[in-house]
């Protein structure tokens, strides 16, 4: 039947396409892989198909062998003799009054009333010297077989489906190449980008480290500012006679958070000492003050006492 001729170009265009979808199946996997060696599967099937379709339509169809004419089959059947060295003539049977003679040609044996010297069916004559007439040939198609495709052309649709294939496979190579080329590009182009992001970011972190250590260094020259301040600020009530002297200096230190290197608080307080003496173990004695820092107007209070 048809349909199980066309099961194996069928089945081997499906190999083929299947081979051509997991060589350019490239970086897919799962569900994707399968799906795309599937579709090249199917389309190397439907080649199969087509091509062997295509030589179906050229095979040529068996064509009958011609028969013998009617007078041809009435024809004796007793095959004429060797070659003759005399003039052969044509096999006369006698006729009837008014009637040409019955003449058999030499060479087409077909038996015809003639007058003439020539047969009316292959222009023979009916006279010929030394040669005897020679039997028809049987019919035989040239350059192909009855019934199937000749040589030539069985070669050339081997050779096209050979050159189908290896283009078939070039071209999924030369696909699996620019996969896997492209693929390459979009890893190399997603390492760049990630290292330019990576670099940015840490160029953003020294930008910020350097913005909080200017944050820093001006919250500690305020707490410095609060804390001469207060000096000044107790050595002129040691003037007025409120509080005794000398005072040497003033130290400050942050209560309940609010340090200067908190950079989340936007207010310190501090309890302050004015130094007025230096005491033999270290320690030092003198006024309490209390201070408060606001680090967003970069301004501070004090007052005597806790």
């Amino acid at each position: 039947m048809k349909w199980k001729e066309a099961l194996g170009p069928a089945v081997a265009g499906g190999i083929v396409g299947a081979f051509v979808g997991a060589v350019t199946n490239g970086d897919a996997s799962g569900g994707a892989a399968a799906a795309w060696i599937a579709g090249w599967s199917v389309a190397g099937a439907l080649g199969g198909l087509a091509v062997w379709y295509a030589v179906e339509r050229l095979r040529p169809k068996p064509q009958p062998r011609p028969s013998p004419s009617t007078k041809e089959a009435s024809m004796p059947s007793t095959p004429l003799g060797p070659a003759a060295t005399e003039d052969i003539t044509a096999t006369e049977q006698p006729a009837n009054k008014g009637q040409a003679p019955v003449k058999v040609c030499p060479n087409c044996s077909v038996q015809e009333r003639a007058t003439g010297d020539f047969c009316p069916h292959c222009g023979s004559s009916y006279l010929r010297k030394g040669r005897t007439a020679s039997p028809l040939k049987p019919f035989k198609a040239v350059g192909r077989s009855i019934g199937g495709l000749s040589k030539r052309t069985k070669i050339v649709v081997a050779v096209v489906c050979g050159v189908l294939l290896l283009g078939g496979i070039g071209g999924g190579v030369a696909l699996k190449v620019k996969s896997d080329n492209d693929a390459q590009e979009k890893r190399e182009a997603a390492e760049q980008a990630a290292e330019a992001k990576k670099k940015q970011e840490l160029a953003a972190q020294d930008a910020q480290a350097a913005l909080d250590d200017t944050e820093r260094s001006s919250r500690r020259s305020l707490v410095r500012g609060l804390q001469r301040s207060i000096t000044k600020d107790a050595k002129k009530n040691v003037d007025d006679g409120l509080l005794d002297g000398p005072i040497l200096r003033t130290a400050c230190e942050p209560v309940g958070g609010g340090s200067e290197d908190i950079l989340a608080d936007t207010t310190g307080k501090y309890e302050c000492l004015a130094v007025s003496k230096t005491n033999d173990d270290g320690t030092s004695s003198g006024y309490s003050y209390n201070g408060t820092v606001n680090y967003d107007d970069f301004s501070y209070t004090w007052r005597l006492g806790n």
